[in-house]
């Protein structure tokens, strides 16, 4: 997603009065009385680009626009992704979540089950080390999951996972399955508008 296109789709949540929302947020509405705004929405980045930090951030501020990183926490300090201090930087902003996406980006279906939770707790520590913050959400690299693998990622003490299947309706019992709506580049905003309001 360009830079010009991702200020065109900040610009049409606030013009249609969507209000963004943290996943700690939506947790909380599950599990109390407090509301929701009207017409909320969640906003997810994956894998820790340095775009994120240098484009996608300065817009997110200039519209007060919140938003979470899923983070792959061997990737920090590569060519083409964050520095730790960026992440550090990050962590101290009202807008941003810092999240997890694995230590190395795997598909976890293929991994042995001492490998498979060290992915998940290692890179939940190394981001809890990072930015003195406790990390709370995971997304499943590539979407990929079973059963089983949600179930590990509640052990290893997240709150919520998310996979790469379209959906716009989030339900408590389906946290670890969390389903999200993909932006590609080429998207126009007439299907953007289409694919938030849930008519893909």
């Amino acid at each position: 997603v360009s830079s010009k296109k991702l200020e065109e789709q900040l610009a049409w949540l606030q013009k249609n009065n969507y209000t963004t929302i943290t996943l700690d947020d939506i947790v909380s509405a599950w599990e109390t009385d407090i509301p929701l705004p009207k017409k909320p929405v969640i906003l997810t980045f994956d894998d820790g680009y340095d775009d994120f930090f240098s484009t996608a951030y300065p817009l997110l501020q200039k519209y007060s626009t919140k938003a979470t990183a899923y983070i792959v926490t061997s990737f920090l300090e590569s060519p083409r992704y964050m520095k730790k201090s960026q992440i550090q930087e990050l962590a101290t902003s009202p807008l941003i979540t810092i999240a997890s996406h694995t230590e190395h980006h795997f598909d976890m279906r293929k991994l042995k089950i001492s490998r498979l939770r060290e992915e998940l707790i290692k890179s939940k520590k190394i981001l809890e080390d990072l930015t003195g913050k406790t990390i709370r959400h995971f997304a499943y690299p590539f979407g990929y999951h079973t059963q089983g693998i949600a179930e590990e990622v509640k052990k290893a003490g997240y709150e919520t996972a998310a996979i790469t299947g379209y959906g716009t309706e989030h339900k408590p019992e389906n946290r670890f399955i969390t389903r999200r709506v993909r932006i590609a580049g080429g998207v126009t905003i007439e299907k953007f508008s289409e694919l938030i309001e849930g008519k893909p």
